[in-house]
């Protein structure tokens, strides 16, 4: 049970960071150490394909592929895949993926950006994906960091366009 709660409270905590720095910082590129920079914009994202469904009990478990749209502190173009439990009763889709962006980071150049992360849709279809950066190569040769995307779309099944802002924090390590 505590560790039910402390996973709880955790994530709480990261979802309250998340939304305190979209909402405080404006759409740019801003040093945050030496080697640092914290990045925010918008996102876009068209829908995703659904390239599996299966039942899971209750629930299905959905494979997703599609593509973001960012601009702001990092501009580009992203490729993704997610394996969602949907829960249809809830209405809700949650569940782990990866995607990886060809993008351009204000001032400093280009490359790949590879981000490991998991998604939650809520029935009131506002999403969160939240993420660490894995690998990368261009700008983002050993690169480090964290994501959030915060949005809404009007179908939480994710087939229709889903907006929103995004927050990272990238460590360039150079």
């Amino acid at each position: 049970m505590l560790k039910k709660l402390t996973r709880r409270g955790l994530a709480a905590v990261s979802v309250g960071l998340a939304l305190a720095a979209m909402t405080a910082v404006p759409a740019s590129a801003s040093p945050v150490s030496v080697h640092g920079v914290l990045l925010t914009g918008t996102w876009t994202d068209p829908g995703a394909a659904i390239t599996s469904i299966d039942p899971d009990g209750t629930n299905y478990l959905v494979g997703l592929a599609g593509s973001t749209t960012t601009i702001g502190g990092l501009t580009g173009h992203s490729a993704y895949t997610f394996q969602v439990v949907f829960d249809p009763t809830a209405n809700t889709s949650r569940g782990p993926g990866h995607e990886t962006f060809t993008a351009t980071l204000a001032n400093k150049g280009s490359g790949h950006l590879d981000l490991d992360e998991y998604i939650q849709v809520n029935s009131d279809g506002s999403e969160l994906v939240v993420g660490i950066v894995v690998g990368g190569d261009g700008v983002f040769h050993n690169a480090t960091g964290v994501t959030a995307f915060l949005g809404t779309t009007a179908d939480p099944s994710a087939s229709t366009i889903s907006t929103g802002r995004y927050w990272m924090w990238i460590d360039l390590g150079r």
